[in-house]
């Protein structure tokens, strides 16, 4: 779905990797009401969810790691990491582990599940319960996947892991801190982000918050439409497409404003981490992200090209969710205001 393609690289390559699905309950014998109610508090736990992913990818430096079974399904990214056949079918086993025998054997998280299926989600306390344990599950994964991930990596490997993420800095959303821990900052740079970070925190969230609440209005608009096409008979294949057809073109028209709106907020944070952060860099730090950033290697220009092919075509296919003329958009990694401060800063260093 397009509107989904704003989320960040982590969070696109994490719809990949983890999903819960939809509670199992034996709540189908309930009355109406309680229906909707229930309807209602998996989605609330859901939006919970996807809060808590979306700050993980801003907060938790494992977050560069989860997409990487994804990225290697690409043989030119796999050559380009410097993956061997034998070390892509361990990670990809890992990966199959994590959907399959871990969620099936492991004991905490069987326990957790039970849980989580069993709670009473007519009642303000068992949907409570319902989303802590969503989350719960969710950084359970997490934690399993990225430890199993960075076990089965060389340290060359995961430094052109973490490359990766800043020469695609672009194609992003959001822009995590994280992303410096490949230019090898001391750690008293590592204070001075964490510093950042903690003060920008608040915007981060309020901006998350605004997001997730956007998009789960747009998924409940959506999940009616789905209830209307059930209502026709599923023989006339071409009304039930011709409703889904209409009512989404309608509905991205009517939530564009509030995408727009969207885009502008994260512009303006990203913007203004971006130069706190990089602000950190010495000049030899700052020119090596600049030639990741400027010159990456084949195999990650490969990546970029298809990603942003692959982009074009759904905007095209849906004819909306394009930025106006002069929008800010993916391809401006760096404030060019500030390239030209820093450039003159280096070139005419200030006494102290």
């Amino acid at each position: 779905m397009s509107i989904m393609k704003t989320i960040t690289i982590y969070g696109l390559t994490m719809i990949f990797l983890v999903g819960l699905t939809t509670s199992a309950s034996a709540q189908s014998n309930v009355a109406p009401t309680e229906q909707e109610a229930i309807r209602d508090a998996r989605r609330q736990a859901n939006d919970a969810d996807s809060r808590w992913s979306m700050m993980q990818s801003f907060w938790d430096s494992d977050a560069l790691f989860i997409g990487v079974p994804v990225l290697l399904h690409r043989r030119e990214m796999r050559e380009g990491l410097g993956i061997s056949e034998e070390q892509n079918r361990r990670i990809q086993e890992a990966a199959e582990y994590i959907f399959t025998t871990f969620r099936a054997e492991d004991p905490d998280y069987r326990s957790l599940r039970q849980e989580w299926n069993n709670c009473d989600l007519t009642t303000e306390e068992g949907r409570k319960r319902h989303i802590e344990l969503q989350i719960e599950m969710r950084a359970m994964i997490r934690d399993k996947e990225a430890s199993l991930i960075r076990e089965l990596l060389t340290p060359e490997q995961i430094r052109k892991v973490k490359e990766f993420h800043i020469s695609t800095m672009s194609e992003g959303m959001f822009v995590s801190p994280n992303i410096l821990e490949a230019l090898d900052i001391s750690d008293e740079q590592k204070s001075q982000v964490d510093e950042i970070r903690r003060e920008i925190e608040s915007e981060v969230e309020a901006f998350v918050d605004k997001h997730v609440a956007v998009y789960s209005r747009y998924n409940v608009r959506i999940g009616k439409i789905t209830d209307e096409m059930l209502t026709i008979d599923e023989s006339d294949r071409e009304a039930r497409l011709r409703l889904i057809n209409d009512a989404t073109r309608n509905l991205r028209v009517e939530f564009q404003p509030e995408i727009n709106e969207l885009r502008e907020i994260n512009k303006d944070l990203a913007n203004n981490l971006k130069v706190r952060m990089f602000d950190v860099l010495t000049d030899e730090q700052w020119e090596r992200m600049l030639d990741l950033i400027d010159n990456p290697p084949d195999y990650i220009k490969r990546w970029i090209s298809q990603f942003r092919e692959a982009m074009e075509r759904d905007n095209t296919s849906t004819g909306t969710w394009q930025p106006g003329p002069g929008s800010w958009r993916p391809g401006d990694p760096i404030p060019e205001g500030y390239r030209i401060e820093r450039e003159r800063r280096s070139r005419f260093p200030t006494s102290e």
